[in-house]
């Protein structure tokens, strides 16, 4: 126990000393004051796949597993992020989460991916909570798949994209629909 403790607590010193220089994207994590009202925005459903672009600490896809566990639903969650220690200390947390099935952790370049695979016959969400310098070239990323599906971003309107409509708590969520 003392060295899972260990680990934890060094994953942790890691974590924050050295993840910004890891990513292009700050590491800003979202305010858990927000995840409910985020968890009821995803408005989770079987057959539904939901992309974390940007997961950082998975706080997001936590928080959505949980409730879809608790729901009964098959869900399935993508948490995609390029910052190594942030997807070790996923990977490390899917281990114990009890949807752990219905989760995939992807390390790597969210603009260099096969979406269509990830996606297959889901409905796809994709979350955002990324850097606004970002969110132009995400939107047109997630366009030309041209498949039907929905964004919700975290904090930072797109601005290339209207948004259907917002909600908040502590902060912004934005919603927009790609038909």
């Amino acid at each position: 126990m003392a060295i899972i403790i260990v680990l934890v607590v060094l994953t942790l010193i890691i974590l924050y000393f050295f993840s910004s220089k890891a990513s292009p994207i700050p590491y800003f994590p979202t305010n858990s004051q927000d995840m409910p009202m985020i968890v009821k925005a995803m408005k989770l459903a079987n057959n539904q796949v939901i992309i974390d672009l940007g997961a950082g600490d998975g706080a997001v896809v936590w928080a959505a597993a949980t409730s879809a566990y608790e729901k009964g639903l098959n869900t399935q969650f993508v948490a995609v992020d390029i910052n190594i220690v942030l997807v070790l200390w996923m990977k490390f947390r899917r281990l114990v989460h009890p949807h752990k099935a219905h989760i995939s952790i992807i390390h790597g370049d969210m603009f260099l991916l096969n979406y269509k695979k990830i996606i297959g016959s889901k409905k796809p969400l994709f979350y955002l909570y990324i850097a606004p310098w970002f969110t132009k070239q995400v939107h047109k990323m997630i366009q030309e798949l041209n498949i039907p599906c929905t964004i919700l971003s975290y904090f930072y309107p797109i601005t290339s994209g209207k948004s259907q409509k917002t909600a908040h708590r502590v902060h912004e969520l934005y919603f927009y629909t790609i038909r």
